[in-house]
């Protein structure tokens, strides 16, 4: 659960009555961030999963978030990084994927943009390849 592309792939998911699973990085029971509590209600009832390592009353932290993206990583066959800026938690699941072995893409992005320059930071680090369209990453797979 997090703002911007995670929060528009679970509404896709729920609009195309689909699955998907948000992984947290607090205890269940404490709706987190609060800004999409309407969201994670609307994934409860739609049956979708929520999964988290942390027991109730685990509030989030920068210690949480750093462990979720080792959890969210290992449960990937591929990690794609479309936007991210510098300081992007998608950049933290991006390493720990490279880590354990799994392929990480990233989309190009203009560099004058700073939600394109975490992406292209990994593309200069070899930490991910390039992919344009969803073709790049199931054809590398």
């Amino acid at each position: 659960m997090a703002y911007g592309i995670d929060a528009a792939a679970h509404r896709g998911a729920l609009a195309a009555e689909g699955y998907t699973a948000a992984i947290l990085a607090n205890g269940a029971d404490i709706p987190y961030p609060s800004g999409l509590a309407g969201l994670t209600d609307s994934l409860l009832t739609g049956g979708v999963t929520l999964l988290s390592v942390y027991p109730p009353g685990t509030r989030p932290a920068r210690k949480t978030f750093l462990e979720r993206a080792s959890f969210l990583a290992s449960l990937a066959r591929a990690v794609v990084v479309v936007e991210a800026g510098l300081a992007s938690g998608a950049l933290r699941i991006a390493h720990a994927a490279a880590e354990a072995g799994i392929p990480v893409f990233a989309v190009p992005g203009p560099v004058t943009s700073a939600v394109s320059a975490g992406a292209n930071q990994l593309l200069i680090d070899g930490v991910a390849r390039p992919a344009a369209d969803s073709h790049d990453v199931l054809t590398r797979l």
